[in-house]
């Protein structure tokens, strides 16, 4: 399955997604602002997911309990709840990060303690 948001749409409500194992795909709109927790838990499809730049908040668990490879964090991330995979742990994980370098982003998730990539 595939998702595309509505740009008038400026928030993923908490657990919006939550247990939609067979989504595979999201397209994000440039009006979003915020990303609740468990929005994205239990995605166990979806493999990568880019933020598009204007998000400014993720909370807690938002993306628990999935698979996800790859995931894009935007230069206007001002807020990342302190768990926002929830059990994964950056040093178990085969979750890549990619942030832009310098970025609140890059240094929440070294302060979580992911390793991260610069796109």
């Amino acid at each position: 399955e595939t998702v595309i948001l509505p740009e008038k749409l400026q928030t993923v409500s908490w657990g919006t997604f939550s247990g939609c194992s067979k989504l595979h795909s999201v397209k994000l709109n440039g009006n979003l602002k915020k990303i609740e927790g468990y929005a994205f838990s239990q995605c166990e499809a979806l493999k990568e997911l880019v933020i598009p730049e204007g998000v400014e908040s993720i909370g807690g668990s938002a993306f628990d309990y999935q698979h996800l490879e790859s995931l894009y964090l935007p230069q206007s991330i001002r807020e990342i709840d302190k768990e926002p995979f929830g059990w994964i742990h950056g040093k178990t994980s085969a979750l890549t990060i990619y942030v832009k370098a310098g970025s609140y982003a890059e240094r929440r998730m070294r302060e979580l303690g992911f390793s991260v990539k610069h796109y």
